[in-house]
């Protein structure tokens, strides 16, 4: 009878339960695609998986959507548990600044990179900097937010044959580099 090993782990983990159990981890060279309808949360899911994976290796996650700061301060609310929105308004205590300070500088001192310059919408601009990223600094995975968002410098005929060149791009990636993108 089979019996599963429950400290078996095929990759880096998530930090969450129900799906590193689940997976095994995010198996490096695989490409894994979260998708949901609009305003459900996979942008909070994203970061949360990349601030714990961060833990264990350098993270690049570049956002399409979201800038740098507005990231940040998710993950400031997640590790203070402090309010989002008082930390967006500046409605926060002595005490609750204190806490601030210390989680950022954990931010900080992580292996999570965050990137929001426009030119990483182009596909080809975002496959480079992540593979001279990799020859600098070896990463454990690749987050890229709203890849719907992404436009090819290739001319490909239509949206759909550019998606389909992104979404080929960037399992070619994970591949190349040997990362979960």
């Amino acid at each position: 009878r089979y019996q599963a090993n429950p400290n078996y782990k095929i990759g880096i983990q998530c930090g969450l339960a129900g799906i590193d159990n689940w997976l095994g981890g995010f198996e490096p060279g695989t490409y894994t695609l979260i998708m949901a309808r609009p305003s459900v949360g996979k942008t909070a899911l994203a970061i949360n998986m990349a601030d714990n994976m961060a833990e264990e290796g350098l993270i690049n996650f570049y956002s399409l959507e979201m800038g740098e700061k507005a990231l940040a301060r998710r993950i400031l609310a997640k590790k203070s548990n402090i309010n989002l929105t008082n930390i967006r308004l500046g409605k926060v205590s002595e005490l609750e600044c204190g806490v601030l300070t210390e989680k950022m500088n954990d931010i900080l001192e992580s292996g999570l990179r965050m990137f929001d310059p426009p030119h990483y919408k182009i596909i080809e601009n975002l496959v480079s900097h992540a593979e001279n990223a990799h020859i600098q600094e070896p990463l454990s995975a690749i987050f890229i937010d709203h890849i719907h968002k992404m436009r090819a410098n290739k001319k490909t005929g239509n949206r759909e044959a550019e998606i389909a060149y992104i979404s080929d791009s960037l399992a070619s990636l994970a591949k190349n580099l040997y990362v979960p993108v």
